[in-house]
């Protein structure tokens, strides 16, 4: 009988230890981590090329026709933002592990700034537009984020606007973006029935050349300016991203400080739908607009104010 016991006791023992405490010493380990860490920043990657082709399209200084007999000039000033939703990369981080559920977390990412241009239009129906954003490192939510983008474009009138038309205009362009991000993220995930804890420090940084083709339309009823713009942009460049400081269940991984790294270098189209409106009031016009990246999921938007004609 007391045989009999302690093999129940042992066998017991053995349960515990493979649905319990075993399952913490074999399960989730630092190869797996890396498997898991690599998919999840070659999503950073692709979610910081992909939301380049955004910022690059956002609050530009809107094209201008010439009204009369010398060249027409114009002054922007806005400030706006670009998201990505991080639900368009759950196939590229996985279903498993402490990355997992960023992909049902809201927003992956964003960047703002403030934005300023001008643009000015030549009577034989071309015009120039320059524009520049900037957002110095500021710490803001746990991230500390810096945004640079620096662009120029061209239009042709293909279209004047009449009483009964719609004005068109086609041009292109190109931009320099260039980003960084750090910040502290943190999750929990199941490993094999039991609650774990994960959290490390993501930094990431991209500097993307953006070139673009754009078909603007727009029409004007009594003060209020209604347009919208198609752009097909190719993005180039590189993004990198990178894990430090892990720690899963407050300890540092394989009993050491891991770090895991990705670059992503090859390039990006996008096509970026976008409408706007602006409230004209004499020489000073109130504007809107929101676009987004149809091929990425990249969405912005922009308010702000606009002088001169």
């Amino acid at each position: 009988m007391e045989a009999r016991r302690l093999s129940a006791a042992r066998a017991a023992l053995c349960l515990l230890a493979l649905f319990g405490y075993g399952a913490r010493a074999s399960a989730y380990d630092e190869a797996q981590l890396a498997a898991d860490a690599a998919a999840f920043l070659s999503a950073e990657d692709r979610m910081h090329m992909d939301m380049a082709a955004s910022i690059a399209a956002l609050r530009k200084s809107q094209p201008l026709m010439s009204p009369g007999q010398g060249p027409a000039l114009s002054a922007d000033l806005s400030a706006g933002m670009a998201v990505a939703p991080s639900f368009e990369y759950r196939g590229l981080i996985g279903s498993g592990g402490p990355f997992a559920g960023f992909a049902d977390s809201g927003p992956a990412d964003s960047a703002e700034a403030l934005f300023a241009g001008g643009a000015i239009a030549f009577q034989n129906g071309l015009g120039l537009n320059l524009n520049a954003s900037y957002s110095p490192p500021l710490a803001l939510d746990g991230s500390t984020k810096s945004l640079l983008r620096i662009g120029a474009s061209g239009y042709w009138r293909l279209i004047p606007e009449r009483f009964y038309s719609v004005g068109a205009l086609v041009g292109g362009g190109a931009s320099y973006v260039r980003g960084t991000e750090t910040r502290s993220i943190g999750t929990s995930f199941s490993d094999m029935g039991a609650q774990r804890s994960f959290s490390g420090q993501l930094d990431s940084r991209w500097n993307c050349g953006v070139v673009d083709l754009e078909l603007f339309l727009h029409k004007t009823f009594f003060i209020v300016n209604f347009y919208s713009r198609a752009d097909l942009c190719l993005v180039f460049g590189s993004t990198a991203s990178s894990l430090s400081g892990i720690e899963v269940d407050g300890s540092a991984v394989a009993g050491a400080q891991a770090k895991y790294s990705s670059v992503l270098g090859s390039p990006e189209a996008g096509i970026v739908l976008a409408g706007g409106m602006e409230l004209i009031l004499g020489e000073l016009k109130l504007a809107a607009e929101a676009g987004r990246d149809w091929l990425s999921g990249s969405l912005y938007g922009s308010v702000g104010l606009r002088f001169g004609m």
